[in-house]
């Protein structure tokens, strides 16, 4: 840490905040939005559109953009900024606080109680669509939580949006106009039913994107780019799905062992096209093991898709996972194009552990499933796409599907 030669102390300050660091940190933002509704309103096109609605506490925040453990960047684009920037005068922008993150005003003294939330609403009905920033921030979860939710010490007290969010989501969905729901944070939330009103028509989790985050989230907005995310954590539908935090053995803990349904599973995420995939062949070499599938985008859009495969012990005498993530893939994909990708699967990749730690290969009968989610019923409900499934036998036999 304090070493005295460093390779990085030869790095000149003229490659700080470069062009193309910066043009990296929108791709990044870019790549880790997870679409998690989307009824067909987005990409949203401006050339039918005379007016948008831009409300919520998180966006004009700067502080949703950057979460923990962050410089200081020389030049931010709010989630707001970035929708300007994007549309420039061919649409009118109406932008309103509705409500502070945890508070029904965002500290302002001499604004009356509801006071943003009603002009949020007058914006909604004076727009052909409302974008929601809504969600969480430093003040709320990371490690400055302690300060920001003292009354919490820190900790979130469940899953759903703070109080006076949820009320003002309700009150924009009362409206009648289509909404679409961004959400800021670093942990799964769930919106306590409202995700099925049928005028909350898109969902995206946003996670903290960047000092380049309101960029990106108008290019995907506006199909610029598709989004391709996939979650990296379980949203479970409420606190009541959790193992007890004071029971170590955790029963029914992460995708691996749940036994009921997810609001949105690990590894699922939307694009803005559709692919297909066939021609899955799993060979065995020994303890070893290779799955090869063909992907192919159907849709009219171009987008990177992340191709994923998961094991599940169908033998072992031990508590298995209901199937394990094993590997994955980022590939780019044209419209009408079609890629060819291969998974090595290792000796490790079907062991277990017994009550001493101690790792082996229990079994000879495996369950393959490659696909753009899990292999469970829920995933593939809301992905729409099934995953291609095989049984593998490490005796050495070859299987195809």
């Amino acid at each position: 840490m304090f070493a005295t030669d460093n390779e990085y102390d030869a790095i000149p300050y003229e490659a700080n905040d470069t062009k193309a660091h910066n043009n990296l940190s929108e791709i990044a933002a870019e790549k880790s939005f997870v679409l998690l509704k989307n009824d067909g309103v987005l990409p949203l096109r401006k050339e039918t559109m005379e007016a948008i609605a831009v409300v919520g506490p998180n966006a004009h925040s700067e502080i949703a953009l950057l979460g923990n453990y962050f410089g200081t960047p020389s030049r931010s684009y709010t989630i707001l900024e970035g929708i300007q920037e994007r549309l420039g005068d061919d649409v009118r922008v109406h932008y309103s606080i509705g409500s502070g993150v945890f508070q029904d005003h965002a500290a302002e003294p001499l604004a009356k109680a509801d006071e943003r939330e009603s002009e949020a609403i007058i914006a909604a009905e004076h727009s052909d669509v409302v974008v929601a920033v809504l969600g969480l921030d430093s003040t709320i979860e990371g490690e400055e939580g302690d300060a920001g939710n003292s009354q919490g010490a820190g900790d979130k007290p469940n899953l759903s949006l703070p109080g006076h969010q949820r009320q003002l989501l309700e009150r924009l969905l009362a409206v009648g106009k289509p909404v679409v729901v961004l959400l800021a944070s670093g942990s799964s939330l769930q919106l306590d039913g409202l995700e099925n009103h049928p005028n909350l028509r898109a969902i995206m989790q946003i996670w903290y994107p960047g000092a380049r985050g309101g960029l990106a989230v108008a290019d995907v907005l506006f199909g610029t780019v598709s989004p391709s995310g996939k979650l990296p954590v379980t949203f479970y539908k409420n606190t009541d799905n959790l193992p007890a935090f004071e029971d170590y053995n955790m029963a029914g803990r992460t995708y691996r062992y749940m036994t009921e349904a997810a609001l949105y599973p690990f590894g699922y995420g939307l694009t803005y096209s559709s692919v297909e995939l066939s021609d899955l062949q799993v060979k065995s070499y020994e303890e070893a093991a290779t799955a090869t599938v063909t992907i192919q985008n159907t849709g009219n859009f171009d987008t990177d898709e992340v191709v994923q495969v998961y094991v599940k012990d169908l033998e072992s005498e031990f508590a298995v996972p209901n199937a394990q993530l094993k590997g994955f893939k980022r590939v780019f994909l044209g419209k009408g194009s079609k890629q060819t990708i291969t998974f090595d699967l290792r000796p490790q990749d079907f062991e277990v552990f017994d009550e001493q730690g101690h790792n082996f290969i229990d079994s000879n009968r495996f369950e393959i499933s490659v696909g753009v989610s899990q292999p469970d019923a829920r995933s593939i409900a809301l992905a729409g796409v099934q995953p291609l499934q095989t049984e593998l036998n490490l005796a050495g036999s070859q299987t195809t599907h």
